[in-house]
Formats: structure tokens, sequence, C-alpha cells
């Protein structure tokens, strides 16, 4: 779909804003999906951890649709892998009370 190597498709995928910034980076024949009109009157984008509003320059259609699928994702969006995270460091933290307290 872009004419991206697979790591770059990585990078691509975390930073969709500024690597999906045109339609020159996806393959001619699926540049006609971006031709589509776009609604002004899209949600605004909001950043999964802080809730501010998230700044999104003039950026192609892909790359809007890669940022709400990431933010919204349950299992393994940023945010999910966040609470993960925090959860396993108040685990360890009980584990160590625990061990100091015996």
């Amino acid at each position: 779909m872009t004419i991206f190597e697979k790591k770059e498709v990585t990078k691509a995928m975390k930073d969709p804003f500024v690597k999906l910034s045109s339609i020159e980076h996806i393959f001619e024949p699926f540049r006609v999906s971006e031709d589509a009109p776009q609604a002004d009157n899209y949600e605004p984008l909001v950043d999964p951890f802080s809730g501010a509003l998230l700044e999104c320059p003039k950026a192609s259609r892909l790359a809007r649709e890669i940022v709400e699928a990431t933010n919204s994702d349950p299992l393994y969006g940023p945010r999910a892998e966040k609470e993960r995270n925090y959860i396993g460091i108040e685990y360890e933290i009980l584990l160590e009370r625990s061990l100091r307290s015996m």
C-alpha cells in the first residue's frame, strides 16, 4: 500500500503525520482512496495519555486513520501498553514491600 520498506512502515505507524503527510508515499493504485471527499468535521484527535487535543496538520486520510486506529486499540494500543506497564510497576512495589516485611 505504501512505498516504504518493512522498517519504514513501523516508523510510519509511530509518527504517521510526518511519514504519511502526503499521498506521494502511497502506491498509485491506492491513491484513489485519498480522492474520496474528506469531511472537515472529523472528530478531533485526542492524545490517549494526556487527553489533550492533538494538533493534526493537513495529512492524508491514511495517516489520520492510522492515528485513530492505534489510539482506539484497547489491547495493543499505546494507552493499554502504558496501563499494563503501570500495573506491573505497582505489582513490583507490592512484592518488594512484602519481601521487606518478612
